[in-house]
């Protein structure tokens, strides 16, 4: 089972992007919030994250201190989030599950990732740390758990939900964001009275809400709101009807805004870094910006080899549409009646004297014969008929390169 990783941290009144669980080193600078994003990493699971190619729901907790945030996601999850001997959440934890009781690795299985988040209310933070906080949980999570230890809507429980009000005048609205559900847990809940309970509980929300148009609930949750009575832990209810409530409000209720892992993470990183950098332009127009800086990189190495940038020690990648993640497939090559399929990625089709990729005009071509006399053998052909041949592959292919770099900017 993986080991959780801490993704993020706040330390005077500002929010701290962390690299692979650590302070990212003083040696690593960044002008923006988009090179900073570059810079975040989450260790093993930028690769699960990356390979992910089914949809994604993102679960999240929060509330006072010692509520039991970290527990009720263990129960949820099958997680290892750290609850012992009166340890406390610090800053925001990463973990994830996958649904196995799905079918394949499709539309039918979901990754769930889990955040825990640090306790609001500490004396150790202050209140803009714990807004930031909370501006990170509602932006990300399409299911906030809200925890709380009794029915009374106290100083405390308002103090908390002024942090979420306070976030609300530094955020845009977005097409994939603020699509989450704010789900109230009240736990160690023993009476009959339940009902009565949560009707009064909501009307207090309700009165809350009322107070202006521009309500955190309203305006980050649209409204959605759901206020659940957790049986004592020491209860079999407990795991036998309030956490099976909840896994039928994460299965049934809540809807992904991510089609793919690797688009997720991107966002996840660029959500992080944009409030570490106290950026409040829009995410949208942001993440058009990583999308330049990301074709800015890697064009030179389109265009040579038909795939993205790679360090020394990696694998240079496919081409794939940025939503989608999608693999933009090969074309075959057609030489007058003739089909020749021939895999366009990692094919050089210029020279380069890059110390990764040194590759002269001569290896070009080198590579390049082969594949059409596969279809189009030399022999007993005059010189000047295959060499018209060649020519024609050689276009075909630098039109097919030219169409897939084209796909992959659109």
């Amino acid at each position: 089972m993986p080991v959780p990783i801490q993704i993020a941290r706040v330390k005077n009144n500002a929010m701290v992007a962390l690299k692979d669980g650590l302070q990212i080193p003083h040696y690593i600078s960044y002008v923006d919030s988009v090179s900073l994003a570059n810079s975040i990493r989450f260790g093993f699971y930028d690769a699960v994250l990356s390979s992910w190619k089914g949809k994604i729901k993102v679960i999240s907790s929060m509330g006072k201190q010692s509520s039991g945030k970290s527990y009720l996601l263990n129960h949820l999850s099958g997680s290892l989030l750290d609850v012992a001997g009166g340890m406390c959440t610090d800053g925001v934890w990463l973990k994830i599950t996958i649904d196995e009781d799905g079918d394949g690795q499709g539309d039918n299985r979901y990754l769930y990732v889990l955040l825990d988040f640090e306790g609001l209310g500490s004396f150790e933070r202050s209140e803009q740390e714990d807004m930031l906080l909370s501006v990170l949980n509602v932006i990300v999570s399409n299911l906030t758990i809200f925890n709380k230890k009794d029915f009374h809507l106290d100083k405390d429980t308002e103090s908390a939900f002024s942090q979420f009000q306070s976030g609300i005048i530094l955020l845009k609205q977005e097409k994939k964001l603020f699509k989450g559900l704010f789900y109230i847990s009240i736990k160690d809940v023993d009476t009959s009275d339940v009902g009565d309970l949560q009707q009064e509980f909501l009307e207090k929300i309700s009165r809350i809400c009322t107070k202006s148009k521009d309500n955190f609930i309203f305006k980050m949750y649209d409204g959605k709101v759901e206020i659940v009575a957790m049986a004592p832990y020491n209860r079999s209810e407990y795991y036998k009807e309030s956490l099976r409530e909840l896994t039928e409000t994460v299965e049934d209720k809540i809807y992904s805004c991510y089609d793919n892992g690797s688009t997720f993470l991107r966002d996840l990183k660029f959500i992080i870094a944009q409030i570490a950098a106290k950026d409040w332009n829009s995410i949208d127009s942001k993440r058009v910006s990583i999308i330049v800086d990301i074709l800015r990189r890697n064009l030179m190495s389109g265009v040579h080899t038909g795939c993205l940038s790679a360090n020394a020690n990696e694998e240079l990648q496919v081409f794939v549409i940025f939503d989608t993640q999608e693999e933009i497939p090969d074309s075959p090559i057609v030489v007058g009646d003739l089909s020749c399929d021939i895999k366009a990625s990692g094919l050089y089709l210029t020279p380069s004297n890059d110390s990764l990729l040194s590759v002269t005009i001569r290896e070009v071509l080198s590579q390049l014969r082969p594949s059409l006399e596969l279809v189009l053998p030399r022999k007993g052909r005059n010189g000047e008929e295959w060499h018209s041949m060649f020519e024609n592959f050689l276009e075909s292919v630098v039109e097919r390169r030219q169409d897939r770099v084209q796909k992959w900017m659109a």
